[in-house]
């Protein structure tokens, strides 16, 4: 019952499923059981956003990772995950304020999301 556990559970069915993809359902099913143990754990929700994503619900994937960012606002990584995931929608606004946020709260030499916010204003412009 140890969520270490779960959590090595879940690398394993993430990495085995680049050879295997229908494991990603075993990793989405150990993230969630992992999750009814800990439900205040953002890399959990983190994590799930990126299976569920990767599993084509993508926004079942936006709303894991809007909860992994709800429960600390100051995970980059779940921050720029969020915004890709935005900008792959076309919701630029949207992922204009994650990786600003990251710049101007969390840190301003993330590359990444320099980077990203570059993608998003060349993405905005040709839609325009």
């Amino acid at each position: 019952a140890h969520l270490n556990f779960y959590k090595t559970r879940t690398r394993m069915f993430i990495t085995l499923s680049q050879i295997e993809p229908q494991l990603l359902t075993k990793a989405q099913e150990t993230l969630i059981a992992a999750i009814q143990r800990s439900p205040t754990d953002p890399k959990l929700y983190y994590n799930l956003g990126v299976v569920e994503s990767s599993l084509g619900s993508v926004e079942t994937g936006i709303s894991y990772l809007e909860k992994a960012v709800e429960l600390k606002p100051d995970y980059p990584s779940a921050r720029l995950q969020l915004g890709k995931e935005y900008a792959e929608n076309q919701r630029f606004a949207e992922a204009k304020q994650q990786f600003e946020f990251i710049l101007a709260n969390i840190d301003p030499q993330n590359v990444a999301a320099q980077q990203q916010l570059e993608l998003i204003a060349t993405a905005s412009a040709k839609t325009e």
